[in-house]
């Protein structure tokens, strides 16, 4: 099986909260995936713990967020089903739980997942 891992081991005050979607602090960090490494922001305001398989039915083009009414493009998920979060194409800036990365990588990642399921996903903050 295949595997990605995303660590994040840093969080700072993000500057445009309180704002839809964000309460106080953004993740930064790396998904590593079949020989790429790519950017990644989230939440500061949780610890993540997430060891999961994912599957090409675990791929979307476009996921809507019910909760906060926005797209999600290239979503991957969701790698947490209790709180909905997903791996997912959005500006790099503080999130209510999901893994955001640029465009470029997002489409990678979501490719590679797609071409290459089943795929073990771990998910880790430092400061856990």
């Amino acid at each position: 099986m295949k595997q990605a891992k995303i660590t994040l081991n840093e969080r700072k005050n993000c500057p445009r909260a309180p704002h839809k979607g964000c309460w106080g602090s953004t993740a930064f960090g790396m998904l590593n995936f079949g020989g790429h490494n790519a950017a990644v922001t989230a939440s500061g305001n949780r610890s993540y713990n997430i060891d999961v398989t994912l599957h090409s039915k675990d791929c979307y083009a476009n996921k809507r967020s019910i909760q906060f009414q926005v797209d999600m493009p290239f979503a991957v998920g969701p790698i947490e089903w209790k709180t909905g979060v997903y791996v997912h194409q959005y500006p790099m800036m503080c999130s209510a739980g999901c893994i955001h990365l640029n465009l470029q990588d997002a489409i990678k990642f979501y490719e590679w997942v797609k071409a290459n399921e089943p795929v073990r996903l771990v998910v880790k903050s430092d400061w856990n």
